[in-house]
Protein backbone atom coordinates (compact mmCIF):
# COMPACT_ATOMS: atom_id res chain seq x y z
CA UNK A 1 0.00 0.00 0.00
CA UNK A 2 1.43 3.51 -0.57
CA UNK A 3 2.72 5.67 2.17
CA UNK A 4 -0.30 8.03 3.23
CA UNK A 5 2.26 9.46 5.65
CA UNK A 6 5.90 11.19 4.13
CA UNK A 7 8.23 12.47 6.83
CA UNK A 8 10.90 14.06 5.68
CA UNK A 9 13.93 14.38 8.13
CA UNK A 10 18.04 13.91 8.74
CA UNK A 11 19.96 11.18 10.44
CA UNK A 12 23.33 11.83 11.89
CA UNK A 13 26.04 11.54 10.07
CA UNK A 14 28.12 10.21 12.58
CA UNK A 15 26.00 6.98 12.65
CA UNK A 16 26.42 5.73 9.72
CA UNK A 17 27.61 1.89 9.16
CA UNK A 18 29.54 0.00 6.37
CA UNK A 19 28.22 0.62 3.26
CA UNK A 20 26.56 4.08 4.16
CA UNK A 21 30.23 5.11 4.88
CA UNK A 22 31.14 4.84 0.75
CA UNK A 23 28.39 5.38 -0.98
CA UNK A 24 27.97 9.04 -2.38
CA UNK A 25 24.51 9.27 -2.02
CA UNK A 26 23.42 10.81 1.53
CA UNK A 27 19.48 10.16 1.25
CA UNK A 28 17.65 7.13 2.20
CA UNK A 29 14.27 5.72 2.06
CA UNK A 30 12.88 4.09 4.84
CA UNK A 31 9.56 2.35 4.62
CA UNK A 32 7.34 1.07 7.83
CA UNK A 33 5.29 -1.96 7.91
CA UNK A 34 3.23 -2.38 4.66
CA UNK A 35 4.23 0.78 3.36
CA UNK A 36 5.29 0.94 -0.21
CA UNK A 37 7.81 4.08 -1.11
CA UNK A 38 6.42 4.38 -5.15
CA UNK A 39 8.22 4.52 -8.02
CA UNK A 40 9.29 7.97 -8.04
CA UNK A 41 11.54 6.61 -5.04
CA UNK A 42 12.74 3.38 -6.58
CA UNK A 43 16.21 4.64 -7.15
CA UNK A 44 16.84 6.29 -3.68
CA UNK A 45 18.63 3.66 -1.49
CA UNK A 46 16.77 2.09 1.16
CA UNK A 47 18.30 2.58 4.73
CA UNK A 48 20.01 -0.48 5.60
CA UNK A 49 18.88 -3.33 8.10
CA UNK A 50 22.08 -2.79 9.83
CA UNK A 51 20.73 0.66 10.60
CA UNK A 52 18.71 -0.89 13.32
CA UNK A 53 21.25 -3.79 14.42
CA UNK A 54 22.04 -1.31 17.72
CA UNK A 55 18.78 -0.08 18.50
CA UNK A 56 15.10 -1.15 16.88
CA UNK A 57 12.79 1.73 16.15
CA UNK A 58 11.01 1.07 19.36
CA UNK A 59 13.89 2.26 21.22
CA UNK A 60 15.04 5.25 19.25
CA UNK A 61 14.22 8.72 20.73
CA UNK A 62 15.60 11.07 18.41
CA UNK A 63 12.86 12.41 15.44
CA UNK A 64 11.67 11.35 13.41
CA UNK A 65 11.48 8.34 14.97
CA UNK A 66 9.30 8.50 17.72
CA UNK A 67 7.15 9.61 14.77
CA UNK A 68 7.08 6.79 12.82
CA UNK A 69 7.10 4.75 15.56
CA UNK A 70 3.24 6.22 16.51
CA UNK A 71 2.15 6.00 12.69
CA UNK A 72 3.21 2.58 12.52
CA UNK A 73 1.55 1.87 16.38
CA UNK A 74 -1.24 3.64 14.51
CA UNK A 75 -0.96 1.62 11.60
CA UNK A 76 -1.16 4.21 9.35
CA UNK A 77 0.92 3.38 5.92
CA UNK A 78 4.13 5.62 6.59
CA UNK A 79 7.61 6.09 4.62
CA UNK A 80 10.32 8.82 5.16
CA UNK A 81 12.41 10.36 2.91
CA UNK A 82 15.83 10.83 5.23
CA UNK A 83 19.21 12.14 4.42
CA UNK A 84 22.15 11.89 6.44
CA UNK A 85 23.68 15.41 7.55
CA UNK A 86 25.91 16.41 9.99
CA UNK A 87 26.72 20.01 12.56
CA UNK A 88 26.73 22.55 10.71
CA UNK A 89 25.10 24.60 7.87
CA UNK A 90 22.82 22.34 6.21
CA UNK A 91 20.83 24.74 3.94
CA UNK A 92 22.18 23.16 0.83
CA UNK A 93 21.40 20.05 2.73
CA UNK A 94 17.76 21.16 3.56
CA UNK A 95 17.37 22.51 -0.42
CA UNK A 96 18.36 19.01 -2.16
CA UNK A 97 16.02 16.94 0.40
CA UNK A 98 13.05 19.32 -0.35
CA UNK A 99 13.90 19.14 -3.93
CA UNK A 100 13.75 15.37 -3.59
CA UNK A 101 10.41 15.20 -1.99
CA UNK A 102 9.11 17.55 -4.19
CA UNK A 103 9.77 14.98 -6.44
CA UNK A 104 8.67 11.87 -5.30
CA UNK A 105 5.81 13.39 -4.49
CA UNK A 106 4.80 14.43 -7.59
CA UNK A 107 5.19 17.81 -7.24
CA UNK A 108 7.45 18.67 -9.69
CA UNK A 109 9.49 16.36 -12.36
CA UNK A 110 12.30 14.33 -11.19
CA UNK A 111 14.73 16.13 -13.21
CA UNK A 112 14.34 19.01 -11.94
CA UNK A 113 14.77 18.32 -8.33
CA UNK A 114 18.05 19.03 -7.59
CA UNK A 115 17.35 22.30 -9.41
CA UNK A 116 14.94 23.26 -7.46
CA UNK A 117 17.82 24.75 -5.08
CA UNK A 118 16.65 28.78 -5.96
CA UNK A 119 16.87 31.55 -4.05
CA UNK A 120 14.97 34.10 -5.69
CA UNK A 121 13.53 34.78 -9.38
CA UNK A 122 10.54 33.36 -10.52
CA UNK A 123 11.07 29.50 -11.23
CA UNK A 124 11.69 27.70 -14.38
CA UNK A 125 9.06 26.15 -15.98
CA UNK A 126 7.66 22.99 -13.79
CA UNK A 127 9.93 23.87 -11.30
CA UNK A 128 9.22 24.68 -7.55
CA UNK A 129 11.16 27.44 -6.11
CA UNK A 130 12.41 27.08 -2.70
CA UNK A 131 13.51 29.69 -0.96
CA UNK A 132 15.35 29.79 2.85
CA UNK A 133 12.71 31.31 5.40
CA UNK A 134 13.38 34.56 7.15
CA UNK A 135 14.76 32.99 10.36
CA UNK A 136 17.16 31.09 8.91
CA UNK A 137 19.58 34.62 8.63
CA UNK A 138 20.29 33.85 12.59
CA UNK A 139 20.60 30.25 12.35
CA UNK A 140 24.14 30.21 13.56
CA UNK A 141 23.71 33.49 15.93
CA UNK A 142 23.54 36.92 15.37
CA UNK A 143 26.17 38.64 13.17
CA UNK A 144 28.04 41.36 14.42
CA UNK A 145 29.28 44.48 13.19
CA UNK A 146 32.34 46.03 14.56
CA UNK A 147 32.84 49.91 14.19
CA UNK A 148 36.10 50.46 12.68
Amino acid sequence: MPAHVWIVGGLDATYRKGPQLDDACQLRVWCGEAAEAGDAAERIPRLEATWWEDQPLEQRQTPPWPLALACQRARVPTAALLRFVAEGDNRRDAFELAGVAASVLGLQRERDATAAVVSSGAPQRGQLQLRAPASWATLFGTPMFFPL
